[in-house]
């Protein structure tokens, strides 16, 4: 029988019709006992977690976003960023679950050796989490695993060879753990792996590259970045042929960058920055035609030599950063063909010659630093408007009028070069003059010589005489206006869209917004959105000798390598003989004891908030609380020698602007103190009402100080007193501790603004806290793992 447009209608109909039913079950129904151990999982979740109410028995677990199926069963189980109190056992009932992932869960304890039972599992992550202790010897029990995340946790020890016989493994993430030895040479038998991410290994003891990482013939991703690596990149490292990033920086790697790197021919990125490398950059590295990001900087022991035109042959290069690495001669005519590059670095060093017009032709080019080389002449007239978002050409030797295309951007920096000058009279500093007549300028020049001499021999005369005589007391930290920018050394930390002299001419008094025993702090705008940097000027610094000043920038250096949510960002630091200049950002809520204690310091906040008058909310401050204790935390545990801070008080705790909370002048106290100045490092490194009793007496610091003195910022949070009230014989802690002895109720030390019956038992808890941390012997302190611990457990369990 012939069939008409109607049967088959109907055919596809019923197959479609069949195809989404089937499908249908092969998603959302699952088994009941299955579903019976979601739910009990969800006893261990938070209280305030939003799974509470989204996993109920009227829906399928597969519609749930936490949970992946397949066929009706349970495969994939994501908790990331919800609190789960324990791993429980039951999870491994889930007999088909393949994927765990329980990152940022605050688990802690040691490695859950519980997820062995989990039969099928492949890919575990618990990353960012408080796990601790050394690995187990017999984690290859979990022999299925394609996918292992450690990723900063607390492990330690020697990682185990028993990793190398995980034989299916394709992902291991490592990094930032406290992990000791090196990667152990049984890693060659990982022959399915893909990813090795062991970077930020500061316990790692120095160690070479082991030529046995030449066996993984899959590996496309291989970090070591800050992971004392010291000796040669191993030739082995060639014929890892399927290698795509590769990031050895921040090492001790001496000899020269081998030539047979240039056999990598699928590296898209390659980072091999702050090493000791010596002799130059291999031309060979010319072969990595699919390269697309390469950054060899800071490379001091480089021989003076200029860059290969081979390097021309990165046709898809997209940023190239090589930085004070001792490059000479012109920028390569080979570069022209970058028609990809976004990004060009080549800052502080000796290039000659005049910048040529094709940099300014790249459509996609939007970053341009070549500050501080030797190049001249003009600057080129680009064809269009000139679309850099920063073009950095300072400190030249570059000359003549500077185009009006780049004359009204306020975010190029050409200041430095002295025989260039501008038309804007805005722009125009001491170090960029104004555009001046030419006929004018030769008038002057033909004035007697003798009576320019004159004028100046009574100008410094009398100069002399009025300093001499004057009366007019300057304070320590004033800003000498007649000493020379250029004596100062700029030494950035991070990327920045500011000059040096930007910041020097801007430590007005205008600007200041506050003062202390170590120097004065200012707020300097530094871009046409008016974003501020916080300036810290130290003043009266005795002169550093050359090995004082090296251990200072290497101090400053490990400080500026910190980057943790809940601390500061040192930016750079600006530097002479005498004098340093550290540059944070900026904080626009300002300091914490500004809104505790209103008397002190409110005021100042009216220009950021219009209300004069708010009380941190209860949450507020128990937020800030956990965020201060986690940037503290993260200072003791992960740091290698940990970084004491010395001077943990609530004025050194800045607010963003949603108010959560970072900490200010991590370990300025102690590169104050290596570098001698001993004035400078006691006013910093102890405030009254803060410092333990063990400090105070002997001068002997350890995190256990540091710790007291956070116990006082808690007893400030839950109290809302000063540390120190000048009506009052005894200080904050003291006061805590003598309500408690006395059997007086807690409830009445709390903070009467705040305190009510969904906050007292929380507040009553951060207050016993308090006294734990300010308790006279250091021994029984906790730590501040164990801080933020109890800290998050109360911000936890309190009533949603």
């Amino acid at each position: 029988m012939k069939m008409n447009k109607y049967h088959y209608l109907m055919i596809i109909f019923f197959v479609t019709f069949s195809v989404l039913v089937y499908a249908n079950s092969q998603t959302t129904v699952v088994k009941e006992d299955e579903k019976t151990i979601l739910l009990k999982l969800k006893s261990y979740l938070g209280n305030t977690s939003d799974i509470q109410q989204r996993w109920n028995l009227s829906s399928s677990p597969c519609t749930w976003p936490e949970i992946s199926c397949s066929r009706g069963f349970i495969t994939g189980i994501n908790l990331e960023y919800q609190y789960l109190a324990a791993i429980p056992p039951i999870i491994c009932k889930l007999k088909n679950l393949t994927h765990l992932i329980l990152a940022s869960t605050f688990l802690s304890g040691a490695f859950p050796t519980v997820v062995y039972n989990c039969s099928k599992l492949k890919v575990l992550d618990i990353s960012f989490n408080k796990f601790q202790g050394p690995l187990p010897t017999d984690i290859h029990r979990m022999s299925r695993l394609t996918g292992l995340n450690l990723r900063s946790n607390f492990f330690n020890g020697a990682i185990p060879g028993a990793v190398g016989l995980l034989s299916e493994l394709k992902h291991l993430h490592l990094t930032g753990n406290d992990f000791e030895g090196s990667i152990p040479r049984e890693i060659r038998n990982l022959s399915n792996l893909e990813i090795l991410d062991a970077s930020s290994m500061e316990k790692f003891e120095l160690a070479t590259i082991p030529n046995e990482l030449g066996k993984l013939k899959n590996l496309r991703q291989l970090v070591f970045m800050r992971s004392n690596l010291i000796g040669n990149i191993p030739e082995a490292i060639s014929n890892i042929s399927s290698l795509e990033y590769m990031d050895m920086s921040e090492n001790y790697l001496n000899g020269s960058i081998p030539g047979v790197v240039g056999q990598l021919s699928k590296l898209r990125r390659l980072f091999l920055t702050g090493n000791n490398f010596e002799g130059s950059i291999p031309p060979e590295i010319g072969n990595l035609s699919n390269l697309e990001t390469l950054d060899i900087s800071f490379m001091g022991k480089f021989e003076l030599a200029t860059i290969p035109d081979e390097l021309g042959e990165l046709k898809n290069l997209r940023n190239i950063r090589i930085v004070n690495s001792n490059l000479i001669g012109n920028i390569p005519e080979a570069f022209s063909t970058f028609f990809s590059l976004v990004y060009m670095d080549l800052s502080r060093n000796y290039l000659n010659g005049s910048i040529p017009d094709w940099l300014f032709r790249f459509e996609n080019l939007s970053d341009l630093n070549l500050e501080r080389n030797q190049l001249h002449g003009t600057l080129p007239i680009p064809i269009g408007e000139a679309k850099f978002s920063a073009l950095k050409l300072s400190w030249n030797q570059l000359s003549g009028k500077i185009p009006l295309e780049y004359d009204k951007y306020s975010n190029y920096d050409f200041s430095g070069n002295f025989d260039l000058c501008t038309c804007n009279s805005s722009h125009a500093t001491k170090y960029l003059p104004l555009c001046t007549n030419q006929k004018h300028h030769k008038a002057k020049i033909k004035a007697p010589v003798f009576v320019v001499v004159l004028v100046i021999i009574v100008l410094v005369c009398l100069s002399c005489y009025i300093l001499k005589h004057s009366k007019l007391s300057l304070s320590k930290c004033s800003w000498k206006k007649t000493q020379e920018i250029d004596e100062w050394e700029f030494i950035p930390f991070r990327s920045t869209n500011f000059t040096r002299s930007e910041i020097l001419l801007n430590l007005t008094e205008e600007n200041l917004i506050g003062s202390g025993g170590s120097g004065n702090i200012y707020r300097i705008g530094v871009d046409e959105n008016r974003s501020h940097v916080a300036v810290k000027r130290i003043c009266n610094q005795r002169k550093l000798d050359n090995s004082r000043k090296k251990q200072f920038l290497a101090e400053l250096q490990t400080l500026s390598g910190v980057r943790h949510v809940n601390i500061v960002t040192l930016i750079c630091c600006i530097s002479n003989e005498n004098s340093k200049i550290l540059l944070y950002e900026y904080m626009e809520n300002q300091s914490l004891d500004k809104w505790l204690h209103p008397k002190q310091g409110r005021e100042s906040l009216v220009m950021i908030s219009p209300a004069q008058n708010v009380v941190l909310k209860w949450d507020t401050r128990l937020r800030i609380a956990i965020g201060a204790a986690r940037g503290l935390c993260y200072m003791h545990n992960h740091c290698s020698p940990p970084i004491i801070h010395r001077d943990i008080k609530s004025s050194n705790i800045l607010l963003d602007n949603d108010l959560n909370a970072k900490v200010a002048d991590f370990g300025l106290a102690k590169v104050l103190a290596k570098c001698g100045d001993t004035e400078t490092a006691s006013a910093v490194a102890g405030t009254f009402g803060y410092m333990a009793p063990e400090y105070a007496y002997t001068a002997k610091v350890s995190m256990k100080s540091d710790v007291y003195s956070f116990g006082v910022v808690l007893l400030e949070l839950v109290t809302g007193r000063e540390p120190v009230h000048r009506d009052e014989a005894i200080n904050l802690a003291q006061r805590a501790w003598k309500h408690v002895e006395e059997e007086e109720l807690i409830e009445d030390a709390l903070d009467e603004e705040i305190k009510g019956p969904a906050n007292l038992k929380a507040m009553s808890e951060v207050f016993k806290l308090g006294l734990m941390c300010t308790n006279k012997v250091a021994s029984t302190r906790p730590s501040m793992k164990e801080v933020v611990q109890v800290l998050l457990l109360i911000a936890t369990n309190r009533p949603s």
